[in-house]
């Protein structure tokens, strides 16, 4: 009966086992899926700031080239520097957005890393409850 009961309990943790390894899988393939997602938008952001800020630079010199050579030009040019600060601000909106995002991100991954240490100390306790139950058998 002791045998029939430490069998039972020996099919019960290596359930408990499997189980912990199919959680452990899939916090692993999260942790893949993060990093990732998040090396993609990391880099699709830094591409768009360089070319937002390349757009900005080639705008506000032909801008100021414009200005030295007539005053009725300057005033002009006065206003879309303003349009160009404008959007330099709303670029610099959009990279704290971004820098947020990518942050989150990084929180998420962190999340996902601890569970995927404590789903490791959970299958170390089962193999150490297995052994014990082997050694018991």
């Amino acid at each position: 009966e002791k045998l029939k009961e430490a069998e039972r309990k020996l099919v019960q943790v290596e359930s408990e086992r499997e189980e912990v390894k199919g959680r452990l899988v899939k916090a692993e393939e999260a942790v893949v899926k993060a990093e990732g997602a998040q090396a993609a938008m990391r880099e699709d952001c830094e591409g768009q700031l360089a070319e937002m800020q390349h757009k900005l630079d080639a705008a506000l010199e032909e801008k100021e080239q414009e200005a030295g050579s007539l005053s009725s030009r300057n005033q002009k040019l006065e206003r879309e520097i303003e349009a160009v600060k404008h959007k330099t601000e709303t670029a610099d909106a959009a990279a704290a957005w971004l820098h947020s995002t990518a942050a989150k991100r990084d929180a998420e991954l962190a999340r996902c890393q601890g569970e995927l240490v404590e789903a490791k100390k959970g299958v170390e306790k089962l193999k150490e409850e297995v052994g014990e139950l082997e050694r018991k058998l």
